[in-house]
């Protein structure tokens, strides 16, 4: 993605698996989702699953998960 650990911000942040170091890139990246284009934040840390933010991708759906379907349905809200 060419954002250096170097340029990013250092948080604290609460994950579900704890406390965590996470370095904010200190730019949004812009993603076209569902049809939509939405602003994000990229975040790295050491986590071992992606994880998608409240503040900027739940923002903007509402997200229906079918775990037996395996299917995700994305409503713009």
């Amino acid at each position: 993605m060419g954002i250096g650990l170097d340029e990013c911000d250092q948080n604290s942040v609460h994950t579900g698996n704890g406390l965590a170091i996470h370095y904010c890139a200190p730019e949004p990246i812009y993603a076209t989702i569902a049809g939509r284009k939405i602003s994000l934040t990229a975040s790295f840390g050491p986590v071992g699953v992606p994880v998608l933010g409240r503040e900027d991708f739940f923002a903007e759906f509402l997200v229906e998960i079918n775990h037996p379907k395996r299917i995700v349905i994305l409503t713009p809200h």
